[in-house]
């Protein structure tokens, strides 16, 4: 005989690195650890026995390689920018790099954009990971607020620079795209932090996912576009701009599927006693 405990309920502290689910929260049991959540190891030699059979989560192991390829994306892109303005300030611009000059030109704003999107991230993982959220919970709300002020800042600038720069590589694909992400990024955060105020913290970490999945399709672009600048020696306007809608939609779509995984209900096979 087995038991389905699907429709059970527990307060959980923590189930692996999920980015979705909350601490002391009640919810639906989750078998993403291998344990039942929120209920202490059975260690009884009675229960020795027992077992607790699981799916494998493929789905989770594939968002983290997606965010670790796409973060050191944005964090190789970003010191190159960082170079290719050191040059255009000392005048040593080549003609094949002159979309580094506005940077310049607009100092403050393109600093903001930048060094928001450094933080943000090296903090968005930390702030996705469930481990750390456990264990240093003070840190987790204090870097959250340094995360969403770092994010709105990149939301913002990047609205005002896809105004300002003026010749931007992809053409009206690009200028569409910025704009329209840009804003949902802004409404994303604006939501999440709407949420956790009135202590709807699954609420909240799923429009911060949402939020950060934006951020980061800037990193899966560059995974899409780059391959194609090296196969085909050069792109135009429109592979660009495809490349940036794409980018941004696969990594939301993949926010999407962790979102609506975690809310799943994971049915427990649980062996009967005696």
């Amino acid at each position: 005989m087995e038991v389905d405990v699907a429709s059970c309920e527990w307060s959980v502290g923590s189930v692996g690195d999920d980015p979705i689910h909350s601490s002391n929260l009640p919810m639906e049991v989750d078998v993403a650890t291998g344990e039942i959540p929120g209920r202490p190891a059975r260690t009884d030699a009675s229960m020795s026995d027992d077992v607790v059979r699981r799916a494998p989560k493929p789905r989770r192991r594939w968002f983290w390689v997606g965010v670790g390829l796409a973060s050191a994306m944005l964090l190789l892109t970003a010191t190159a920018r960082f170079a290719s303005m050191h040059a255009a300030a000392g005048g040593s611009t080549p003609p094949e790099d002159l979309e580094s000059l506005p940077y310049v030109e607009h100092l403050l704003l393109a600093l903001l954009h930048l060094v928001g999107g450094l933080v943000f991230t090296v903090l968005g993982p930390l702030q996705l990971s469930t481990r750390v959220r456990a264990r240093w919970p003070r840190w987790h709300r204090w870097s959250g607020r340094v995360f969403v002020a770092c994010a709105l800042g990149i939301g913002i600038s990047g609205v005002v620079m896809n105004e300002v720069f003026p010749n931007a590589v992809g053409g009206m694909l690009r200028y569409t795209g910025a704009h329209l992400f840009g804003v949902a990024m802004i409404v994303a955060l604006v939501l999440g932090t709407v949420a956790i105020l009135r202590k709807r913290v699954t609420q909240h970490r799923a429009w911060m996912v949402r939020a950060y999945a934006i951020g980061l399709g800037v990193g899966t672009q560059r995974l899409i576009i780059i391959p194609l600048f090296l196969w085909f020696g050069g792109v135009d306007d429109l592979t660009v701009g495809l490349g940036m809608w794409a980018g941004w939609l696969v990594t939301l779509l993949g926010a999407e599927l962790v979102i609506r995984g975690s809310r799943r209900p994971k049915p427990l096979a649980v062996p009967a006693l005696g």
